[in-house]
């Protein structure tokens, strides 16, 4: 009967009516079908009639002789709705957190925050915090490891649990016995205690050291941010720190687990930016061709942080090689801009190589080039002409609003080195008097003022028929843009640029409107 309804449960069907047949398997002798009607139970205890036939069994197997058995019952009596049950469980778990079992005392300390979450009162009157500080000496690291969650989690509005030196040397002194999973929360409750002498740190790092080449990469980030917090007033200390621990992260970087190679770089992310200096380990960033995307990414992204005078070159040649992969192309082309704005030297390198993409396979990089040619000086390349000349054939294959605008904004900034920028601006003015998006309006603007004090013979017309639209546009940015330019030319000392014959076309400005 129970398995069937085990079957049921687990394949989503309501099995509440089925609860007082399973109540009654609460007597069972038998303690397999104990436990299997403990978790039932627990699952399906939304009733409060219900829940009130099975008190009493549960007060009475907290006080079972075997061990496991007042472990379950305590934990069952806990996953009840606990304002159902509340005045059933203070003196269970008051008893249970002085039981002669581990099994028993880890269930109970677990128990005083469920406690807690429903009725935090209550967890003060019953005395629970003295006694949750005391076992923090319990023999058992689990019991330990559960006091120190429950007491941060009970204190969290007052602060979180407070260390103090005779808890934190202790807990220095059992660090070995914890599993490495329980080291992680032991360390991060060591951090609220600051060490009063420069000596006294040093002695804790000796204990610690050993934790920096462990095999579980969270108990090293989190024995490296504890190392950290120690010598926040020695920074003489944080270069042979980095040094001890930057071999050890690279081994752990060649794992094959994908979720913790990108946890673990997160991680390397923010320690290069905070000096460590990983430029020798490079290679391990490079991308493999059976990674996950969002591995390939995080690794160029990092790179960028690690490229220098003398491997530049080498992870340059290895981004172009990124940019074929569409998964990564952008943040490839991406990660080169960056090189080329942090490395001035390499940055003829860097406008040659997204050049060369271009060429190559424009409908793929068109957009993100001409982005991030926005941000670089094209005169950094080898020859201009032939850049300009690449960037104009690849325009064709723009698509996307995003995409134009960029290549606008090229097109006024080099006006003057490209013979048809006018009329190619023209074009796109009158497109987008048919309708275009706040972005391609703002840089249309920006590249219309750019050819009429560059070129103003070739460009009047088209510039008062794009303001002319602009200053009717909904959007207020574009509107102001426009109104900005139309007195900056007003206002013109040479006052020879025409362009102002929008008034002719029914709208008036003054001085004031500005």
């Amino acid at each position: 009967l129970y398995l069937q309804i085990t079957v049921l449960s687990n394949s989503g069907t309501d099995t509440s009516e089925a609860f007082p047949a399973v109540a009654k398997l609460l007597a069972s002798n038998d303690f397999i079908i104990k436990k299997l009607a403990y978790w039932f139970v627990s699952d399906n205890a939304d009733n409060t009639d219900l829940i009130l036939l099975i008190i009493n069994t549960l007060l009475k197997d907290c006080e079972d002789p075997n061990p496991m058995m007042r472990g379950l019952a305590l934990k069952t009596l806990t996953n009840l709705p606990v304002a159902t049950v509340l005045d059933y469980c203070i003196q269970p778990i008051t008893r249970s957190l002085g039981d002669k079992s581990a099994f028993v005392r880890r269930a109970s300390v677990v128990a005083t925050v469920r406690v807690h979450t429903c009725q935090p009162a209550a967890v003060m009157e019953a005395g629970w915090i003295d006694m949750l500080y005391k076992m923090i000496r319990d023999p058992d690291p689990l019991v330990v490891t559960n006091c120190l969650y429950a007491l941060s989690t009970i204190l969290e509005k007052e602060g979180g649990i407070v260390v103090n030196r005779n808890m934190a040397h202790y807990l220095l002194n059992r660090i070995d016995q914890f599993s490495d999973y329980h080291i992680v929360y032991v360390i991060r409750t060591l951090n609220r205690y600051k060490p009063l002498t420069e000596d006294e740190t040093l002695d804790i790092m000796n204990i610690m050291d050993s934790f920096l080449k462990s095999d579980f990469p969270c108990v090293v980030l989190e024995a490296l941010d504890y190392f950290l917090f120690l010598i926040n007033n020695m920074p003489h200390l944080k270069g042979e720190l980095f040094k001890r621990v930057s071999k050890h992260i690279h081994h752990l970087l060649e794992s094959h687990n994908s979720e913790v190679v990108y946890t673990l770089m997160e991680h390397v992310q923010d320690l290069v930016k905070n000096g460590m200096q990983l430029s020798r380990y490079y290679k391990v960033f490079f991308c493999k061709y059976n990674e996950p995307t969002y591995v390939k990414i995080k690794k160029i992204d990092i790179l960028s942080l690690l490229a220098n005078a003398s491997n530049v070159e080498e992870i340059l040649e290895e981004l172009r090689m990124y940019c074929l992969d569409v998964s990564v192309t952008k943040a490839s082309i991406y990660t080169i801009s960056t090189i080329a704005h942090n490395h001035p030297e390499h940055r003829s390198t860097t406008i040659s190589s997204l050049l060369h993409l271009l060429e190559l396979h424009p409908e793929d990089v068109a957009e993100v080039i001409f982005k991030v040619l926005q941000t670089l000086d094209l005169g950094d390349a080898e020859n201009l002409g032939n850049a300009l000349m690449t960037i104009q054939k690849a325009s064709g294959v723009l698509e996307t609003e995003s995409g134009k605008a960029a290549f606008v904004s090229l097109l006024g900034r080099y006006a003057e080195h490209i013979d048809s920028a006018p009329y190619v601006l023209e074009d796109y003015i009158r497109q987008a008097v048919d309708g275009a998006s706040s972005e391609m309006l703002m840089s249309l603007l920006t590249a219309g003022m750019q050819l009429v004090l560059k070129r103003p013979a070739e460009c009047q017309h088209m510039f008062s028929m794009l303001l002319e639209h602009c200053l009717t546009e909904g959007d207020i940015c574009v509107r102001d843009k426009a109104l900005f330019y139309y007195h900056l030319l007003w206002c013109s000392p040479t006052g020879s640029i025409k362009v102002m014959n929008i008034k002719s076309r029914g709208i008036q400005w003054n001085n004031k409107s500005l």
